[in-house]
C-alpha cells in the first residue's frame, strides 16, 4: 500500500514537472533564435558601412587629385606665360637695341627703327624734355667753369705757371657758348604740322591729330647734344692742365692723384757776393728761403761759414675742386 502511494507521488510530480520545462525550453529557443537574427544581422550593417565608407574615400581621392591636378595645370600655365613674357621682353629689348645701333646717325638723319613723323603733341612733350636736360647739363658746366676758373687765378696768385690753361680754358668758354647757342636754337624750333593732301592722310591726321616732320628737330636735336659734349671734355681738358701745373698725376680712370713728395735737396754753395780767395773774410748774405743745415761744412779757409741754399719747397698738392 505505501509502495503504491510513493508510484503515484512521483508520477504527480513527474506530470506537474513536465509543463515547466516545456515552457522553459521555449523561452530558450526563443532567445536563441532572436540573439541568432541579430547575429546574422550584425555583419550585413558592417560591410555596408565599411563598403560605404571605402566609397566615399575614394570618391575623396578622386577629387582630391582632381584639384591637384588643376593648381599643376594652373601653375605650369603661369609658369609658361612668365617665361614667354620674359622671352618677349628679352626680345624686345634686344631688338630696340638693335634698332637704336641702327637708327642713329651723326647728322641727324632718320636711321633704321625710326620714324619719319609723329603726332605734334607728343613732339612737344620730348621737346621739352630734351630741352631741360640740355639747360640742365648747360647749368651744372656753367657752375663748374667758374669753380675751374677761380682755381686758376689761385694758382697763379701763388706762383703756379697757368698760361696753358687759361688758353684751353678760353676754348671751353667758346664751346659753353656755342652749346648755349644750339640749345636755343633748338628750343626756337618751329613744330608746324605736316598734313599730306591726299584724302587718306588728311582722314588719318584729322583722327590722330596734327603730325611733325622730324627731319630738322632730329638734325637741331642731335647738334645740340653734341656741341653739350664738346663743351664738356672742354672743360675736362681744362681741368687735366691744372692738374699737371700742379705736378698731380691722372689716373687711367679720369681720377686726380697727388704725385710722390719728392725730399728737399741740400747743398752748400756760397754767395755770389763771396770772394773765392782763401783769405776772404765777407760771408755770404743768405737768400730768405734758404735754412741752415748742419750736414753743410764751411770752408776751412773762411772766417765765415757761408749759408747754404735750400731747394725750392715741394709742388703743391691743391687739387681742382671740381671736375666736369
Amino acid at each position: 500500500m505505501k509502495k503504491s502511494y510513493l508510484i503515484l507521488g512521483i508520477a504527480a510530480l513527474a506530470l506537474a514537472a513536465i509543463p515547466a520545462i516545456s515552457s522553459a525550453q521555449e523561452d530558450q529557443g526563443g532567445e536563441t533564435g532572436s540573439s541568432a537574427a541579430v547575429s546574422e544581422n550584425a555583419p550585413q550593417n558592417i560591410r555596408q558601412q565599411i563598403r560605404q565608407d571605402y566609397q566615399q574615400h575614394m570618391e575623396n581621392a578622386r577629387n582630391n587629385q582632381t584639384s591637384r591636378n588643376a593648381m599643376l595645370e594652373d601653375r605650369r600655365f603661369a609658369s609658361t606665360s612668365t617665361s614667354t613674357m620674359l622671352r618677349g621682353r628679352e626680345n624686345g629689348i634686344m631688338r630696340s637695341e638693335t634698332e637704336g645701333n641702327g637708327s642713329s646717325t651723326e647728322n641727324g638723319a632718320p636711321g633704321r627703327g625710326e620714324q619719319n613723323r609723329i603726332r605734334k603733341d607728343v613732339f612737344e612733350h620730348r621737346l621739352g624734355n630734351l630741352i631741360d636736360q640740355l639747360n640742365r647739363a648747360l647749368n651744372n658746366l656753367e657752375q663748374i667753369r667758374n669753380r675751374i676758373a677761380d682755381r686758376i687765378q689761385t694758382a697763379a696768385q701763388s706762383g703756379r705757371n697757368m698760361t696753358n690753361a687759361k688758353s684751353l680754358l678760353v676754348v671751353a668758354d667758346a664751346k659753353l657758348a656755342a652749346a648755349k647757342a644750339a640749345v636755343a636754337s633748338l628750343s626756337s624750333l618751329s613744330s608746324t604740322p605736316v598734313i599730306s593732301a591726299s584724302s587718306t592722310a588728311t582722314s588719318t591726321a584729322s583722327t590722330t591729330g596734327p603730325m611733325v616732320d622730324l627731319s630738322r628737330p632730329r638734325q637741331a636735336g642731335a647738334a645740340a647734344i653734341q656741341a653739350v659734349k664738346d663743351a664738356q671734355r672742354a672743360l675736362v681738358a681744362v681741368v687735366i692742365s691744372i692738374a699737371h701745373s700742379m705736378g698731380l698725376k691722372i689716373g687711367q680712370d679720369g681720377a686726380i692723384e697727388a704725385s710722390p713728395t719728392p725730399s728737399p735737396s741740400v747743398s752748400a754753395s756760397p754767395s755770389p757776393s763771396s770772394s773765392p780767395s782763401p783769405t776772404a773774410t765777407a760771408s755770404p748774405s743768405p737768400s730768405p728761403s734758404s735754412s741752415p743745415s748742419p750736414s753743410a761744412s764751411p770752408s776751412p779757409t773762411d772766417s765765415a761759414s757761408p749759408s747754404p741754399t735750400a731747394s725750392p719747397s715741394p709742388t703743391d698738392s691743391a687739387t681742382p675742386t671740381s671736375t666736369p
